[in-house]
């Protein structure tokens, strides 16, 4: 049974700001630990957690405010960068530190990212595509940009607008820094609007302990279990392929006979 419809909550430009200097940096982490709560969004080099390395992180601690940091970018021109363990050692406060609660669109692939630098996420707010999904199990796309379109009527910017496709397309680390501040600032600022968007839904029936009790500690698992792997047996394994490959012959058969 789908459970009432998420509220809309008015979103709008976000206002983006460029942090690259280490007191600036502390003072966006104390603005967090005031809000309690914070908006998260981690640029990296591509799309699988497992391999990626991290190009900067986007936060937000108030409505339709955003700041990107910049540690990765590698380009003719690019700006100066505090270093990426001098950034996560800064941001341990309200990371590891536990003392402002985190919201972000698909918790467990930053919580891979961040594992690859043995760092984590000590609370978690809210996650918009696990809240989306328990608000509608039907939906066929959980991606930011649809939520957000859906649940907000506001269309987001995207990095692969920055990027391109294809054989040409910029690679992650090499787009403008402003770009990305744009794009990432916005998704840590909209996924803090998409939680109070969701949250009378959630707070509805046993919607809020499934995300809280069952989905954050799950995604916390399975990043776990990613990031350590499973032993696998070989041999069981083979012999599986072979039961598989003998099977496929035998479609093939029957099909090319029903065939003609």
């Amino acid at each position: 049974r789908r459970s009432s419809p998420a509220r809309k909550v008015e979103a709008k430009q976000t206002e983006v700001r460029i942090i690259c200097d280490l007191e600036e940096l502390e003072q966006l982490v104390q603005q967090c630990i005031s809000a309690r709560q914070y908006g998260l969004a981690v640029h990296a080099t591509e799309a699988d957690a497992h391999r990626a390395h991290i190009v900067g992180f986007g936060i937000s601690a108030e409505d339709h405010s955003g700041a990107y940091i910049p540690v990765g970018h590698r380009y003719l021109g690019a700006p100066r960068q505090l270093p990426l363990d001098r950034v996560l050692d800064t941001l341990d406060p309200i990371l590891g530190g536990g003392q402002a609660a985190a919201i972000g669109h698909d918790i467990k692939r930053t919580l891979v990212l961040l594992g690859r630098y043995d760092r984590s996420i000590d609370r978690i707010a809210c996650d918009p595509m696990l809240a989306a999904y328990l608000i509608d199990p039907a939906r066929s796309d959980y991606s930011f940009a649809t939520i957000c379109t859906e649940l907000l009527s506001y269309s987001p910017d995207t990095i692969g607008a920055l990027t391109g496709s294809g054989r040409r397309a910029t690679p992650m680390d090499e787009v403008a820094v402003e770009g990305a501040a744009s794009v990432f600032s916005q998704q840590a600022d909209l996924s803090r609007i998409l939680a109070r968007t969701v949250k009378p839904a959630l707070d509805s029936g046993t919607l809020r302990s499934l995300h809280d009790e069952l989905e954050i500690p799950l995604s916390r698992v399975l990043a776990s279990v990613e990031q350590t792997g499973t032993p696998v047996q070989r041999s069981i394994l083979a012999a599986i392929s072979v039961g598989w490959d003998e099977e496929i012959q035998r479609l093939e058969q029957t099909s090319h006979k029903l065939a003609g």
